[in-house]
């Protein structure tokens, strides 16, 4: 038995160490005025166009009931079908590289407002926005920082990529300026929920869970981390239905928002 788990502890430990950065990688935010998340897009050699676990890439479960906010870049594999989608998506190359990369971002509105689409780009690198229907809605070119809002009525957008003689992995951009607990997601939930934060400076950071009565239930977070956005995964199988309080402090910055446990 003890063999047998020193086995699969070694195998664990040899996926994990085999996770590398692509060689070129830059993300943009997709935002409405409670959620945001960052989508990562780049190149690598190992890359493909199906789901690269050692990339950092995951095949996201269906998106939750409308109204929620739920955005994934829809995988190529299978002529962009929507079969296989992630938050991150990498594709086959070298660097330097110069080419032309299409993404699909597919979203569905949730009940606070528009997306926007928030990004920084890298020199090397500027972005064509289309709709599906050949431009006839979204036609236009980004580049360097800004905003860009998505017209409700899309469900989908081209994001095509060109690259100019790109080298080098791209800082993740540091788009936030404040710190910020966001809502949930999703919310109801069963059994698990994603609670996303955002911190400006480095900061010791504490996410802790609490009940209606104020029992602390679990920290999910308590370390030191630098400034950025931050998500993390908050699981109650072993709890009851009801009204969950969640809470951040880094720093001098603390908040606490609401959730609900529906089994």
């Amino acid at each position: 038995m003890k063999s047998k788990l020193s086995f699969l502890l070694i195998l664990l430990s040899s996926v994990l160490l085999a996770q590398t950065n692509p060689q070129i990688m830059f993300g943009i935010v997709v935002a409405d005025t409670v959620f945001s998340r960052t989508y990562y897009m780049g190149i690598d050699p190992m890359a493909t166009d199906g789901i690269d676990f050692d990339l950092g890439e995951a095949n996201l479960p269906p998106p939750p009931p409308a109204p929620a906010f739920d955005v994934r870049l829809v995988l190529p594999e299978g002529g962009f079908s929507g079969v296989k989608s992630s938050e991150k998506d990498f594709r086959n190359g070298s660097q330097p590289f110069s080419g032309q990369v299409e993404h699909r971002l597919k979203k569905q509105n949730g009940r606070h407002g528009s997306l926007n689409i928030i990004y920084d780009l890298p020199q090397t690198v500027n972005i064509h926005l289309e709709d599906l229907f050949g431009g006839i809605v979204v036609n236009t070119d980004i580049s360097g920082s800004g905003s860009f809002t998505i017209p409700d009525a899309l469900d989908q957008i081209k994001v095509i990529v060109n690259y100019n003689n790109a080298t080098d992995i791209e800082e993740e951009t540091n788009l936030i300026n404040d710190y910020a607990l966001y809502q949930n997601y999703p919310n109801p939930f069963n059994p698990s929920t994603k609670i996303q934060y955002s911190i400006s400076s480095n900061q010791i950071v504490q996410i802790k869970i609490y009940d209606v009565l104020g029992k602390e239930i679990t920290t999910l977070v308590n370390k030191e981390q630098s400034a950025g956005t931050y998500e993390v995964n908050f699981d109650g199988k072993g709890i009851t239905s009801g009204i969950y309080f969640y809470s951040i402090k880094a720093g001098d910055f603390t908040e606490t928002k609401s959730m609900i446990l529906m089994k």
